[in-house]
């Protein structure tokens, strides 16, 4: 495969088994398949010696706000997004395959932000709980409307099965809901 960014060749290397395509001798990018970055994206996950082979790319210089299509899906852009709510690297996801592409450096960035995932899922259930529960008032009431409203898609969920016809287009309703 060659480098989306610098159309060098890349080469595959392995971290615990999970390969990887490199632009090695290019812009030092790296495309993971799909998981692929699941399984190496905590710092732990990740041999040192590999993060330290990836350090000695040539990480050639590359135009970073250019749009990318997915080397395995043809015509597919590729969407810019942050890794998480710490914006420490930016990466390019394929919202057809699932894959990623990281420019050089941006793996060791995942890496510095969260020791694990539970560290990750903490954080951002923090940031979404300030951004929008003001008061321990307001907490409350947040988490009294959550709980309802899960006893409603439960009770939603089970008028499914009961009526099944009142959830497929074209098809007779019929019940009283």
């Amino acid at each position: 495969m060659n480098c989306l960014r610098c159309k060098t060749k890349m080469i595959v290397l392995e971290n615990n088994s999970i390969k990887i395509d490199v632009c090695f001798e290019g812009c030092g990018g790296i495309w993971f398949d799909w998981m692929e970055l699941k399984k190496i994206d905590e710092s732990h996950e990740a041999d040192p010696e590999f993060i330290k082979k990836l350090s000695q790319c040539s990480n050639k210089k590359v135009n970073l706000s250019e749009k990318l299509n997915c080397p395995k899906c043809p015509k597919q852009p590729m969407i810019r997004r942050f890794s998480s709510i710490k914006r420490k690297a930016e990466i390019d996801e394929c919202p057809q395959c699932g894959g990623f592409w990281l420019d050089a450096g941006e793996l060791v960035a995942i890496h510095s932000e969260y020791q694990n995932e539970t560290e990750k899922e903490a954080a951002t259930k923090k940031y979404i709980t300030d951004l929008f529960v003001t008061s321990p008032v307001v907490a409350e009431e947040h988490n009294q409307v959550k709980e309802e409203l899960d006893k409603i898609d439960k009770f939603k969920n089970a008028l499914r099965f009961i009526c099944p016809s009142n959830y497929l287009p074209g098809k007779q309703k019929w019940g009283a809901f």
